[in-house]
């Protein structure tokens, strides 16, 4: 029943898209149910959830899930609240993460004082930048040095 929902991930759900879909599928939930669901469990309102346990493990069991299965798949789904977002909004995440890695892989000065400017005007993110001094892999690979700032010019 799952498996078409959940085969491009691995079984594993990731997507707000995916907990709609399961809801639908197993639950017989309608669309604008589905998203009520999901926005239920976005923002963890324990009321409103109980009241969507119900209503989905009742809709499971309709439609033939034994309700100790449904109520372990509320319980996955609920979880997923916790890490799950948008489809649309993965992809996007992807290609920064992509771009940004190869940025700081290419081109490691200017990365690091693109990073440092966004950081400028927030003091305590600024100490991230700071020598170490116990190494770390990230320090050992920088083609440069950052030296503390120096107020007497030695």
């Amino acid at each position: 029943m799952l498996e078409p929902i959940l085969k491009e991930t691995f079984g594993v759900i990731i997507y707000q898209e995916q907990v709609m879909q399961i809801a639908q599928v197993m639950a017989g939930y309608s669309l604008g149910d589905a998203d009520l669901l999901r926005r239920a469990m976005g923002k963890k309102i324990r009321s409103e959830m109980e009241k969507q346990r119900a209503i989905f493990v009742a809709g499971s069991v309709k439609n033939g899930v034994p309700k100790g299965q449904a109520d372990t798949i509320f319980e996955l789904l609920a979880k997923f609240a916790d890490y799950g977002f948008n489809k649309s909004h993965a992809a996007a995440y992807a290609l920064v993460s992509y771009q940004t890695a190869y940025m700081k892989a290419h081109y490691p000065v200017e990365f690091l004082a693109a990073s440092m400017t966004l950081e400028l005007n927030k003091p305590t993110s600024s100490r991230s930048f700071a020598p170490r001094r116990s190494g770390s892999r990230s320090r050992s690979r920088r083609p440069t040095s950052i030296a503390r700032p120096d107020l007497r010019g030695q």
